[in-house]
């Protein structure tokens, strides 16, 4: 496993499927059994988000929210289009998740089985995993599965990203963001959410992410 020094944290990829529940024992460890110290989840405003989520999910947002992760990784989780949809992101301010993380987002197969295993008995089938743009930097799987809920079919996906600048030139660096969905609709599909996953980026100025949402009605 690659190591940057304190900055780079070891990331639960199972934490980063949004909705799927709780991971593991008490208290929370990550991927090294390092405990993870979690503030209270709290309601945000729309433009107060570290992403610029808000401006592309398809439906109106219900709700936003945010938790601290060791003073160092930011969570935010969001609510929209009646709930149907529900989103989560983790960030390391400065720094980066581990190559075991970047591994795992890679592994379509990997993500299948984490998926699967969370939803358990209510699992029917799935769809074979499709691969969202890979690039330097960005990659990620999703899949729609066939769940025992009166909407039927369940989208999840995953993606890692590298917003943060690099220490020096030939070093990419690994993924510092992680975004996962769970959007749950008889008509669900990836194709609804390229625009989502091709445009999330961090807001970098907050009074102009709030004049683009007013101006969207958000």
């Amino acid at each position: 496993m690659n190591t940057r020094g304190p900055a780079i944290i070891s990331a639960v990829v199972c934490a980063a499927l949004v909705g799927l529940g709780a991971c593991g024992s008490t208290p929370p460890r990550d991927a090294g059994g390092h405990v993870m110290h979690l503030s209270e989840w709290r309601d945000i405003e729309p433009h107060e988000l570290d992403l610029n989520l808000a401006l592309l999910v398809p439906g109106e947002l219900v709700r936003a929210q945010f938790q601290d992760r060791d003073r160092r990784i930011v969570h935010n989780r969001i609510s929209f289009d009646g709930r149907k949809g529900h989103l989560k992101s983790q960030r390391v301010v400065d720094g980066f998740f581990t190559e075991w993380t970047k591994s795992s987002i890679h592994d379509g197969e990997d993500f299948i089985r984490e998926v699967k295993r969370k939803l358990g008995d209510d699992l029917l089938g799935h769809e074979a995993p499709v691969a969202l743009t890979c690039d330097r930097r960005t990659c990620g799987y999703g899949a729609v599965f066939n769940v025992k809920s009166p909407r039927g079919r369940c989208l999840f996906a995953r993606a890692g990203y590298k917003f943060n600048p690099v220490k020096y030139d030939d070093d990419v660096g690994q993924y510092d963001t992680i975004l996962s969905l769970r959007y749950c609709d008889r008509e669900a599909s990836l194709e609804r959410f390229t625009k989502l996953f091709d445009g999330v980026k961090p807001v970098r100025d907050r009074e102009v992410l709030k004049a683009a949402l007013a101006d969207t009605g958000v």
